[in-house]
């Protein structure tokens, strides 16, 4: 994980708030090279922007496993942004005529102490492209949501795989990836993040972001 930040001092000494004005929307710094050289190295990357503008970003979406945006989460925000299971997929239009698709996030757990559904509807979003066009939609999936009720009654999270897919319905899967979840049972209180984002990035417009958020 590569974690990128501005810096917020004061007035026109950082690189971020009032005073700090800038020609382009650049990484500041040597944040750029510092991306790319990680991305070289063939290690799966995911990037988090902690940044208190919006910056040109799309040279990176091709060689980082995911990109997320926390702009300047607060002293809460990294527990937020690590307990999140984070994908990203580049959906293109290779059709003659513009059409919309409704991308699915899906989570299951395969082996748990009780009988899980195969699979579980964890985000969405519908985009509409043009042919050719494509975008890139990324999903942050808390780690609360494959929580279930237990034998004892409680809501928990059980350590194991998760694997988690995206697919055009539930039964169509386009791809897949597993994550291991390690341990201790864990109890789940009504504190901890449980809402789903989903964000749609350049180079085409897209339809409006939608969360998903598990029943209390």
């Amino acid at each position: 994980m590569s974690a990128l930040n501005d810096e917020t001092v004061g007035l026109g000494c950082g690189t971020s708030g009032e005073g700090c004005d800038v020609d382009d929307l650049e990484l500041p710094g040597a944040q750029r090279p510092l991306v790319e050289g990680v991305v070289a190295t063939g290690t799966p990357t995911i990037v988090i922007l902690l940044t208190g503008r919006a910056y040109a970003v799309g040279w990176m979406l091709g060689g980082a496993a995911a990109v997320a945006q926390a702009f300047f989460p607060g002293e809460e925000g990294a527990g937020a942004v690590a307990g999140s299971i984070r994908c990203a997929v580049t959906v293109r239009n290779t059709g003659r005529r513009g059409g919309a698709e409704v991308v699915q996030r899906y989570a299951s757990g395969p082996v748990a102490s009780v009988t899980r559904p195969p699979a579980r509807l964890v985000a969405f979003e519908r985009v509409h492209l043009e042919p050719g066009e494509s975008v890139r939609v990324g999903f942050a999936v808390p780690t609360r949501l494959p929580a279930f009720t237990g034998r004892d009654g409680r809501r928990i999270i059980e350590p194991g795989t998760i694997t988690v897919g995206v697919r055009r319905d539930a039964g169509e899967v386009t791809a897949e990836e597993t994550v291991r979840l390690t341990g201790a049972v864990h109890h789940v209180d009504g504190t901890e993040p449980r809402i789903s984002t989903v964000t749609v990035s350049a180079p085409s417009a897209a339809g409006t972001p939608r969360s998903l958020e598990e029943p209390a």
